[in-house]
């Protein structure tokens, strides 16, 4: 994105500065859904899909702007 926007004054980090945790709400009428929930987070987290879709949306955040 530096290189795109012609910026050659600045030099990226090779560490984030922070790094937010994901969060997911279910409203309370639906608390019977949050093992199901959780138990697919889990799983998505350990196969490497969640790491998958949260780059693969950064990317295409850095792209459209």
């Amino acid at each position: 994105m530096i290189e795109k926007l012609g910026l050659d004054k600045i030099q990226p980090l090779d560490t984030p500065l922070a790094v937010l945790e994901l969060y997911h709400y279910i409203h309370k009428s639906h608390i019977h859904l949050v093992p199901k929930v959780d138990a697919v987070i889990k799983q998505m987290t350990l196969s490497g899909e969640m790491q998958h879709l949260i780059e693969k949306s950064e990317r295409e955040v850095i792209e459209h702007k």
